[in-house]
């Protein structure tokens, strides 16, 4: 599912420079390679919003301090 996801967003390379370039950023010094951490880290919550509201993963729990996070536990 890795190799897919980033097949994926390697496809939607000319989206994103489309998008881009009706920005003002590029104006100001910037290029898209400075904002894709950005774009996938927004697609990557957006994406575990929709798989929380499908019921396909568990929603967060919100803790005693009032932070709101998924347990992540990896058995080495």
């Amino acid at each position: 599912m890795a190799e897919q996801l980033a097949n994926l967003f390697q496809k939607q390379q000319a989206k994103m420079e489309k998008a881009f370039q009706r920005t003002s950023l590029a104006t100001h010094g910037w290029e898209l390679s400075d904002v894709t951490q950005c774009l996938y880290a927004n697609m990557y919550r957006n994406a575990r919003t929709l798989l929380e509201q499908r019921g396909l993963l568990a929603p967060r729990q919100k803790h005693a301090n009032g932070a709101e996070w998924i347990f992540w536990a990896e058995e080495h």
